[in-house]
């Protein structure tokens, strides 16, 4: 292969760093454009660079479960135990279970633009290590960690993770700078924020706020709190958080295993 070949993703370039190409068929001919291509060899170099590992380590929480290459993000951001006031509530019910399937189907109000895509994946280290993506819903125990993973098919925006309990309280979970944070699409992102849950009990919503500009955290955090208590606290009834922008939800469930 020569550099005016299209390069390869930042996946293969991955795979191939960490030995999972090795005599396979993709191997050589990854390795002759790697060699004839400038742009490549560097950004390499970068992926290495930006591996020097933290935050919250264990290989970056296992390259977050081998779901394709994780764009690390904001070096000067790194991982910080977020305890977070978890309500106690009664295990979920059948009633809540159809009520929580209703808001996870409820249309968000801030359309799509046509074609766009967004993604938002919670990955979990249990107390004992062992590592699991997370599906809508899931039952997590006291003392498991979160970790966030965001993608997008625009070419770049601005996003913000706060979590609604309750309670009637809002958490932020990311960024931890004053103003939001700026990541690139076409690929999975793992942000360096994580949360560390405590020893209450109950359900919670994590709100991904997307935007084409830039925004102050403290805002969202704001309009949260506002669409919070217009539900009367309760974030299965909150149906945009009137920020304007685009948002995903994602819930969990507290329980004692």
């Amino acid at each position: 292969m020569t550099n005016d070949t299209s390069c390869p993703s930042e996946f293969a370039l991955e795979r191939w760093r960490f030995g999972e190409l090795a005599a396979s068929s993709e191997e050589a001919p990854l390795v002759a454009h790697v060699d004839g291509c400038p742009a490549c060899r560097r950004r390499q170099a970068e992926l290495a660079e930006a591996d020097s590992l933290p935050p919250d380590s264990d290989a970056i929480w296992s390259r977050a479960l081998a779901g394709g290459f994780v764009g690390r993000q904001s070096p000067g951001l790194r991982w910080m135990p977020h305890p977070l006031r978890w309500v106690a509530a009664a295990t979920l019910g059948v009633a809540f279970a159809a009520t929580l399937v209703g808001a996870l189907r409820r249309p968000n109000p801030d359309a799509l633009t046509k074609g766009e895509a967004w993604q938002l994946g919670v990955i979990a280290k249990a107390r004992d290590g062992s590592l699991r993506r997370l599906d809508p819903g899931a039952p997590l125990s006291p003392g498991d960690r979160l970790r966030f993973e965001v993608f997008t098919n625009r070419p770049r925006a601005d996003i913000a993770l706060v979590m609604l309990d309750s309670a009637g309280k809002v958490s932020r979970l990311a960024p931890t700078a004053e103003r939001s944070l700026s990541i690139p699409g076409g690929r999975k992102v793992l942000l360096d924020e994580a949360v560390e849950l405590d020893g209450a009990l109950g359900s919670e919503r994590i709100v991904l706020v997307a935007c084409d500009r830039s925004m102050e955290v403290s805002d969202v955090v704001a309009s949260a709190r506002r669409a919070l208590a217009a539900a009367h606290g309760d974030p299965r009834q909150v149906d945009s958080l009137g920020t304007g922008c685009h948002e995903e939800t994602f819930w969990i469930t507290k329980v004692i295993k």
